[in-house]
């Protein structure tokens, strides 16, 4: 705790009443006397000081000056002084021949300030600098400072006498450590430089900032235990390490970024000339192994002083390597010959799936998803799961090998399953060919394609989070339909609850995916709808396909995701319901266009079979309804949790509500065609890493709690319902 008095003295004066002589004018006598009285002689400003003369003998006029500048005439008078310090107050009389004068001085205050300063916990002071009353050395890994989280630390470096200060702090997934240099001034000559480098607990190189800017930045990627370097470079300075805040500089070079070594692109300042044979381009690339050779030698004379240098810590050749380029890069930055000197910064294309069909699945064109998957989650988390409660899934489709986990067939109707049994454990669809004219949808493998499809594997079609898995839950059956019983059943199973299975899967899901629907309501439904969501598992389902505003359950339940769905052109499409039970849109086609003349309809393209001939051919194929759009949603929701495996059900509806995961489509803000607007991948993935990464530092403490709102259990009926596609 550092204590601070501050004070401001005023120098008080006090003079008595009376007169005085005045250019050669007789003494005063009881006839002729100047004298007068004032309101106070000291206060605190602004201070008002009322003056009056009338004690004063044979004046015919009288004037008054302030001492401040500030003058009048007549018996009385005032004055305010709004300056602290001391005043002479003057009055001069008159009798038409002869002046007098009296004075007095008055004294106008400041104000006293006194208090405690107290520093929070989380600031420190570095143990070396050049505070005499700071003995302990931090200069070494051995010797390192101890650190909270968060923390702010001030501390001095010299690059003649403390070289380095040594912290060590735990830190969380995705903190940032910011270094900013106090004596740095901006376009100034001979500025301070200190880098900053990252450590492991084995005192393993992770990384380092090196730029000459007067902040450096860096981000630990996972949790775990660290030494902090401050290293000076050149100069001395004191400096602000903050620990625990948002990234301040992220230009910050460092040695995550991708260049080439002892390589650096530049542009020649115009004041600057080299030998007339060998000018360098005003714009050009300099590379550490031929400096000599274009004939400015003196810039290659701090390569072998680079290549000499120890390095504290434990790094790999290439970390070196990177180290020595950006520390030539620096020194070249400091000749003063050039308007920058950067690294040559290698470009990637941006990820593109491999995919046969993906360039005609242009529904993840209008959600962003090309975007969404150059972020750090990639195509998702194989430890994400998202339950498909749908018809079931061709299992052996190629495009969907390698993506399911094990999943039930709940149809508990032997006529209905059309597999010939009851409920059991292969959630595989055996389609419709069993029935005199059956039409198999397949409708599940669709949904599971558009959710998980194998992404990059050159065949087929990608699915929005490829890298996460499906669990194929099995409750529509003969021509597409299921009852509320079944689903339900299901729905207990993914809860990891008791049901008619007897089993449990080994791990239950994160999201459930729900493309079928129902006018009826049933309480049954809502419950364990209730229950999913106290157990933080997401449900998202289908807005239903009568272009009505009619509630459609289960996505007019509370605590499920409603979705309406959209076009190519990103209008509603004509069949999706309306209504304020919407929550989000996204593309669920429009078969009978083909508005960006492709030569295909404008569906939704995904996984598919075939059994006309009585044989099931794997293919794919285009569908629409807003049982295609749920699983847009259900597919970014996985890459969310991909990017921040913490995301809880309550994170997501409350991005949902700001408007963090989506475009708005329609009126303004939250309207009934469209919900919160239209899905955006990218925007989704960034505000869930983002939430990641404020989590590490908020603390939440409220006095309340709310458990929501409860009702008397009802007896429930056992609708029928139907995907939520057309045909």
């Amino acid at each position: 705790m550092i204590r601070i008095l501050i004070m401001t003295i005023a120098v008080l004066t006090l003079s008595s009443c009376g007169g005085g002589g005045s250019g050669g004018a007789p003494a005063a006598s009881n006839t002729f006397n100047a004298s007068f009285t004032v309101s106070a002689n000291i206060a605190q400003i602004p201070f008002t000081v009322s003056v009056d003369g009338s004690s004063s003998v044979g004046a015919d006029t009288y004037s008054w000056t302030f001492g401040d500048g500030n003058s009048d005439t007549g018996i009385t008078s005032s004055n305010t002084y709004t300056s602290p310090g001391s005043y002479n107050i003057t009055l001069t009389i008159s009798d038409g021949t002869n002046t007098t004068t009296a004075s007095q001085t008055i004294t106008a205050l400041g104000y006293n300030v006194s208090g405690v300063i107290t520093a929070p916990n989380t600031s420190v002071a570095d143990s070396d600098t050049a505070d005499p009353n700071m003995s302990s050395s931090n200069n070494s890994f051995n010797l390192a400072q101890l650190l909270p989280n968060p923390a702010t630390v001030g501390g001095h470096l010299s690059s003649n006498t403390d070289t380095s200060d040594f912290y060590r702090v735990d830190l969380t997934a995705n903190q940032s450590i910011n270094l900013t240099i106090s004596q740095y001034q901006s376009g100034g000559s001979n500025n301070p430089d200190l880098d900053l480098y990252l450590y492991d607990d084995n005192q393993t190189g992770i990384n380092s900032a090196l730029g000459t800017d007067g902040s450096e930045s860096l981000t630990v990627t996972q949790a775990g235990t660290y030494f902090i370097e401050v290293r000076a470079v050149s100069g001395s300075s004191s400096y602000l390490l903050n620990i625990g805040g948002a990234s301040i500089n992220q230009s910050s070079t460092s040695l995550t970024s991708e260049f080439v070594v002892g390589e650096a692109v530049f542009r020649q300042k115009a004041s600057t000339q080299f030998s007339a044979t060998s000018a360098l381009p005003s714009f050009g690339k300099l590379s550490m192994n031929d400096l000599s050779a274009q004939g400015n030698p003196s810039l290659s004379s701090t390569i072998e002083a680079l290549s000499q240098q120890t390095m504290t810590g434990h790094w790999t050749e290439e970390q070196i390597e990177k180290i020595k380029t950006l520390k030539w890069l620096k020194q070249l930055n400091a000749t003063n010959n050039y308007d920058y000197v950067e690294p040559n910064y290698i470009h990637k294309a941006s990820f593109t799936p491999n995919d046969q069909y993906f360039n005609i699945q242009w529904h993840y064109n209008n959600i962003q998803l090309q975007d969404a998957l150059d972020e750090p989650q990639g195509t998702g988390d194989s430890n994400v799961i998202v339950a498909v409660i749908d018809t079931g899934v061709l299992t052996n489709h190629p495009d969907l090998q390698g993506q399911l986990v094990a999943g039930y067939d709940f149809i508990s109707s032997i006529t209905s399953s059309l597999d010939q049994n009851g409920i059991d454990n292969d959630p595989n669809d055996p389609g419709d060919q069993s029935l005199p004219g059956g039409t198999s949808s397949f409708h599940g493998t669709h949904v599971a394609g558009t959710i998980a499809a194998t992404t990059n594997n050159t065949i087929g079609v990608s699915g929005v989070a490829g890298g996460v898995r499906i669990m194929p839950l099995r409750v529509l059956g003969r021509n597409g339909t299921g009852t509320s019983y079944d689903i339900i059943q299901s729905l207990q199973f993914a809860a990891g609850q008791a049901n008619d299975s007897g089993t449990v899967p080994a791990q239950t899901p994160d999201i459930i995916n729900l493309s079928l629907g129902s006018t009826s309501f049933s309480q049954a439904e809502q419950d364990i709808y209730n229950t999913l969501a106290g157990l933080d598992i997401l449900v998202i389902a289908a807005a239903g396909n009568r272009n009505s505003s009619t509630p459609d359950y289960p996505a007019a339940y509370n605590n499920v995701i409603s979705v309406s769905a959209t076009t190519l052109n990103n209008q509603r499409a004509s069949y999706s319901n309306f209504g304020n039970t919407i929550d989000v849109a996204a593309p669920g086609g429009q078969l009978n266009t083909d508005l960006n003349g492709d030569g295909f309809p404008d569906g939704v393209l995904s996984t598919m079979g075939d059994d006309s001939t009585n044989t099931i051919q794997f293919n794919y194929g285009y569908s629409e309804g807003t049982s295609m759009a749920a699983p847009h949603v259900a597919g970014v929701a996985a890459l969310m949790k991909s990017a921040n495996s913490n995301l809880s059900v309550s994170d997501f509806n409350t991005l949902l509500t700001n408007g963090d995961l989506t475009d708005d489509l329609g009126s303004a803000g939250r309207d009934n065609q469209f919900g919160y607007g239209l899905i955006n991948a990218r925007k989704a993935v960034l505000a869930a890493t983002n939430t990641a990464n404020a989590s590490a530092n908020i603390v939440l403490s409220t006095n309340t709690l709310n458990f929501g709102s409860f009702s008397n259990r009802q007896l429930w009926r056992n609708p029928v319902y139907q995907h939520n596609n057309t045909f």
